[in-house]
């Protein structure tokens, strides 16, 4: 009997275990009364559950100490930026806590599985506020926040500006960490947005519960993030508000002060009709990474149409797709590999894999060639051939590399998306009877512009350079345009920091801790403010 007694007690203690890790069991599953864990779907996780790890500890002084005597001089490099965020005060000295962690959410096709992320938090376990971190662009899972440890890495920053003193929270999207094997549906904003928070609020359990944490009474969230993080940021501030398919509105629970978004693509039919209007994408594997991920995760396109239907024949050859789904490559690497393919196929060596009348993959490099010794002269943007190659010396620099509109889309999609249409009513596009294709892919871009269909109820911060070459500065006008009301906080950044990686570093070092401690402080900032000067 004492047996049976046991078995029932340990089926009920399962049961509701069970329920808990479901989301189905809210109220009794934290020790937090402000906690409510998102509802999940019903069914068995598509993956198995990763192992927990054990946390790590980091001082902060001694990793600048470290990362700034590795300081090679040049006014562009993340040292450069560290050290002068150093000077500003904005990091505080302080020992943190981190690690992986794991929580259920939902694929973007609406399963249950689980996500893997990294949170860190102060060594003394009291946290003041929670930043609710949305990581950049990547195409190879070893830079996701569960897997990197990297301190000059947007997570990184992040963590030594405010672990401190702040639970913080950056969950992998899915395709990376725990779903590496699954692809990235890149874009899709309310997909990411819901796997976000998931992870600020499971994270916000294990913190209070598994780590013994404590939130002051008066804690706040800030969500940040920057290039996709910034759409992502944006994406999550919404459905903070909105909820989700059904669920309740999370604000008030994580009591979101706002959100920092920082040179984010909220409007993507805006973003590539610029691409097409200035024939230039500067970072080519946005646009295959847009399509491919439109095609594998969108409703209105997966399982209807392909990506060889959007993108140039030759500029698959080279190999994008496949890096992509690889994941273990940069975005550095597939740049660089583009440019040997470029070198590769030069008009001379005649190894052409497409149709005499498609067009050939090229990428211009800014070149320089030697007029003596010790002297040479600029050439501007040349083609990246086998010949330009051995007559040329190539800019590094960020932005002094693209390809253009006309290599890289399929003359469909160029003509659809030209601009002579409008920028965001009728599918007409610039012509009058459009493929379904385009259509679809219309359609797509179109649910997950963040620039309509709502109004921020807490404030948002939009910063965005001037001048960036990958994510337009559109962007931006689409946003002051759509959102009128008191809570958007524009920030045009204009000053000799002009690329879209070098504003990064600027963003994360320099201006992320003023505005996150203005947001959860509720200080008044302007409609808008522009950023000039050195950075």
């Amino acid at each position: 009997m004492f047996h049976d007694n046991m078995k029932k007690i340990l089926n009920l203690w399962l049961v509701a275990a069970l329920l808990c890790g479901l989301g189905l069991g809210v109220a009794s599953c934290s020790s937090d009364d402000d906690d409510t864990t998102p509802a999940t779907p019903a069914g068995e996780p598509v993956n198995g559950k990763p192992g927990d790890a054990a946390p790590d500890d980091v001082s902060i002084d001694d990793e600048l100490r470290r990362l700034l005597n590795e300081h090679n001089g040049a006014e562009d490099s993340i040292y450069f930026f560290l050290e002068e965020a150093q000077k500003e005060g904005n990091f505080l000295s302080g020992k943190y806590q981190t690690c992986r962690y794991t929580y259920l959410s939902t694929t973007a096709d609406g399963r249950p599985v689980w996500l893997t992320g990294r949170m860190a938090w102060p060594e003394d376990g009291k946290a003041q506020y929670i930043i609710g971190g949305c990581h950049i662009t990547m195409t190879d899972n070893k830079g996701c926040p569960s897997m990197s440890t990297k301190m000059t890495s947007d997570c990184g920053i992040t963590c030594m500006l405010f672990a401190s003193r702040a639970l913080v929270v950056f969950p992998d999207y899915e395709g990376y960490g725990s779903t590496v094997d699954r692809a990235h549906p890149y874009l899709y904003q309310k997909a990411t947005a819901r796997q976000v928070i998931d992870g600020i609020v499971a994270a916000r359990q294990q913190f209070l519960e598994k780590r013994g944490g404590q939130l002051s009474d008066d804690y706040k969230t800030v969500v940040v993030g920057y290039s996709q993080g910034g759409s992502v940021a944006m994406a999550t501030h919404r459905y903070l508000e909105q909820g989700i398919d059904g669920r309740a509105p999370l604000a008030d629970d994580l009591r979101l002060a706002g959100s920092v978004c920082g040179d984010g693509p909220y409007d993507p039919v805006a973003t590539l009709q610029q691409y097409v209007s200035q024939n230039r994408l500067c970072m080519p594997v946005v646009a295959p990474l847009i399509i491919k991920g439109m095609c594998d995760a969108n409703p209105y396109v997966a399982g209807k149409y392909t990506i060889d239907q959007y993108l140039c024949a030759d500029f698959l050859n080279s190999g994008i797709a496949r890096w992509i789904s690889d994941k273990s490559l940069s975005t550095d690497d597939i740049q660089q590999r583009l440019c040997q393919y470029s070198a590769d196929h030069s008009t001379s060596t005649h190894e052409y894999t497409v149709a005499p009348d498609d067009s050939i993959f090229v990428m211009y490099g800014f070149a320089r060639e030697s007029t003596g010794w010790f002297s040479s002269e600029d050439r501007g943007f040349q083609p990246i051939t086998a010949e330009n190659n051995e007559r040329y010396s190539w800019r590094e620099n960020n932005g002094d590399r693209y390809a253009t509109a006309g290599a890289t889309l399929r003359p469909e999609v160029r003509e659809f998306f030209s601009g002579n249409g409008s920028l965001s009513g009728s599918l007409s596009g610039a012509f009058s009877s459009p493929s379904p294709a385009m259509t679809a892919i219309r359609q797509a871009l179109d649910m997950n512009n963040l620039t309509q269909g709502w109004q921020p109820q807490h404030p948002m911060v939009v910063f965005h350079s001037m001048h960036d070459e990958v994510v337009p500065f559109v962007n931006y006008e689409r946003a002051r345009q759509a959102f009128t009301g008191e809570h958007f906080h524009g920030v045009t950044y204009d000053t000799n920091v002009q690329t879209h990686v070098s504003t990064g570093k600027s963003f994360f070092t320099l201006y992320l801790s003023y505005y996150v401690n203005a947001l959860r402080n509720g200080e008044a900032l302007p409609r808008e403010r522009n950023v000039i000067g050195k950075w």
